[in-house]
């Protein structure tokens, strides 16, 4: 009898051991880069996935917050229309994107709505569970001095939550 009450903890801990392994790898693996005015920015593990934030809107992060030993987590998201499948698209109405530095300085690439197109948004593959793609945009805050960031060589690979 001991040996089956041990067989069988042994069974059930390496039952759990593989899921929580599956699941840990498979966010290892999700990443968000870019640079930002020239500087790498980039997140991959926990702090790389996306949400169903609304009916409409789906939000792509990449975020330090996840990390506790950073003081200042700096974050970027892409909010996207969840209408907006593979191809390309304008970042301008409601799919934007915000960046929030470790100087808590926000910019929002809807600082201006008669400027035109702000960038680009080229999703490559979404499913019910993932998304990726590639971006590009200009952001400015909204505060006095106005300020300016420029992102390029966007990338993301994603899990919803």
């Amino acid at each position: 009898m001991k040996k089956f009450n041990l067989l069988l903890i042994f069974t059930v801990f390496c039952l759990f051991s593989s899921c929580s392994k599956k699941a840990e790898d498979v966010s290892l693996s999700a990443f968000f880069k870019c640079k930002i005015d020239g500087k790498a920015y980039s997140i991959s593990g926990l702090g790389a996935y996306s949400t169903v934030f609304s009916s409409t809107i789906n939000q792509v992060y990449g975020t330090e917050v996840t990390d506790t030993k950073i003081a200042s987590p700096r974050t970027m998201y892409l909010s996207i229309e969840s209408s907006k499948g593979v191809g390309t698209h304008a970042i301008t109405g409601k799919t934007l994107c915000f960046f929030e530095d470790s100087n808590k300085s926000v910019y929002n690439t809807n600082y201006n709505n008669t400027l035109p197109e702000k960038g680009t948004l080229v999703i490559t593959e979404k499913t019910a569970t993932s998304m990726k793609g590639t971006f590009n945009f200009q952001a400015f805050t909204f505060t006095t001095p106005i300020r300016k960031i420029v992102v390029t060589e966007g990338e993301f690979s994603v899990l919803f939550r």
